[in-house]
């Protein structure tokens, strides 16, 4: 149901993680929790998808009572509450994502700052230093690392090169940024792949 990227992604910033999604065609709540599968005792990746139609969870009772069990969730309203916000915002289509049981380091405080900005998640120094990063300095606003780098909401901002999708950050919309615009030098390369060589074409690249 959802990439590579997700799975790997939010396992990355916790142990577990609950989808709600929302199209023209149906509602879909799934859950990847590393704790659930300890507790049933997996020997694979399981993930309990649940699929609404008029409201109607009868046909999908297990997956239901697994995610009510095993989420931040207990009762069937608190999951239609989580699919509604999603078009009271917004639109009438969407995403919403909720991680919970995040990493933590070695002195107990989260891998990742949630104080310094209140509608961002950042990447604190010290997981830098953790990690041996050579790039990083003591001071980021007199470096040269550009705020993508440690900044979700930075790094939102730039995700696409033609943005078409809203993207909200801890209840705030991300103003995106035409990336192809704001380059301070760009380069334009020419090619003729020998696909148009009988066609006397070529293609023009733009190097970002």
């Amino acid at each position: 149901m959802y990439g590579n990227g997700f799975k790997s992604g939010s396992m990355r910033l916790g142990k577990d993680a609950i989808v709600f999604s929302r199209s023209k065609s149906g509602m879909c709540i799934g859950m990847l929790s590393q704790t659930y599968l300890e507790k049933i005792g997996a020997n694979q990746i399981q993930v309990p998808i649940v699929c609404i139609t008029e409201r109607n969870l009868k046909e999908h009772r297990a997956s239901l009572q697994d995610i009510l069990r095993y989420s931040l969730f207990q009762k069937q309203g608190e999951l239609l509450a989580e699919l509604d916000a999603i078009t009271s915002s917004f639109s009438q289509t969407g995403t919403r994502i909720i991680i919970w049981n995040l990493r933590r380091t070695a002195t107990e405080a989260t891998e990742f700052d949630f104080e310094t900005d209140r509608y961002d998640i950042r990447i604190p120094s010290e997981v830098y230093e953790a990690i041996g990063d050579p790039s990083k300095v003591s001071d980021r606003m007199t470096s040269h690392i550009p705020e993508t780098v440690y900044s979700l909401r930075a790094y939102c901002s730039i995700l696409y090169l033609k943005p078409r999708m809203q993207v909200v950050l801890r209840s705030k919309t991300v103003k995106t940024v035409l990336i192809a615009k704001s380059l301070a030098c760009m380069r334009k390369d020419f090619y003729k792949p020998i696909f148009l060589v009988s066609l006397n074409g070529s293609i023009t690249a733009v190097l970002l």
